[in-house]
């Protein structure tokens, strides 16, 4: 039994230890390949010594670089309690009527339920080509994207993946109907407005009551 523990036991234990990788000890430079020790590199400011390449610096970093440590302090915001939160919720037509047609929320008017129905009137007659535009909404939101009035961008959606202020909406979104023209013309602006902002621009065309096509245009210079 001692044998077991004081011999085999440890070379076991040696033998099946993890042993840290040789190559965190090291940075690998971005631009001449060059292999930095680690420490090296972070006292130089993430700064290859041998190229002159500036790799990425964090925040944090960035803020500790440009400031004594003794002026730095961290600000913690308190989470909002629920009660402390009185503002009204401004939403779209489209959105609202989406929230509503989910059972997420209830609107009243002049301290009226408005029901479903009532609502969807409205909507239909403040705006325009309502319920092609709430299809191509509802068919958005059901996957998981969010969704935004793409009126700065002189379309009718951006769509986000994870939401604004979070990420940019990497699509423009146009509803058509499918028995209306498109010249080319319309196609040339949709692609100029699409790249000057670094988005896909899509061609939403909603098929039957469910079903909405999508046409994605990219923009390749000659």
């Amino acid at each position: 039994m001692n044998w077991i523990k004081e011999t085999v036991l440890p070379k076991f234990k040696a033998f099946v230890k993890i042993k840290e990788p040789e190559e965190v000890l090291w940075v690998k430079c971005k631009s001449c390949s060059q292999m930095i020790f680690h420490k090296e590199f972070s006292a130089n400011h993430n700064v290859c010594k041998t190229c002159g390449f500036h790799d990425h610096l964090s925040a944090k970093a960035r803020i500790e670089f440009l400031l004594d440590k003794d002026s730095i302090e961290n600000i913690t915001i308190p989470k909002p309690k629920l009660d402390e939160i009185n503002v009204p919720l401004i939403l779209d037509l489209i959105e609202g009527y989406y929230l509503m047609s989910k059972s997420k929320i209830q609107i009243y008017k002049n301290k009226k339920k408005i029901t479903t129905k009532k609502m969807l009137d409205i909507c239909q007659e403040q705006h325009h080509n309502f319920e092609k535009k709430f299809q191509v909404y509802k068919d958005f939101r059901d996957k998981g994207y969010i969704v935004n009035p793409g009126i700065k961008f002189g379309c009718d959606f951006a769509v986000y993946q994870k939401g604004p202020g979070i990420d940019h909406a990497p699509f423009l979104v146009q509803v058509y109907n499918r028995n209306e023209n498109m010249t080319s013309t319309d196609i040339v602006l949709a692609g100029r407005l699409a790249s000057s902002v670094k988005k896909q621009f899509i061609l939403a065309i909603p098929s039957g009551k469910d079903k909405v096509d999508y046409v994605a245009l990219d923009w390749w210079k000659a």
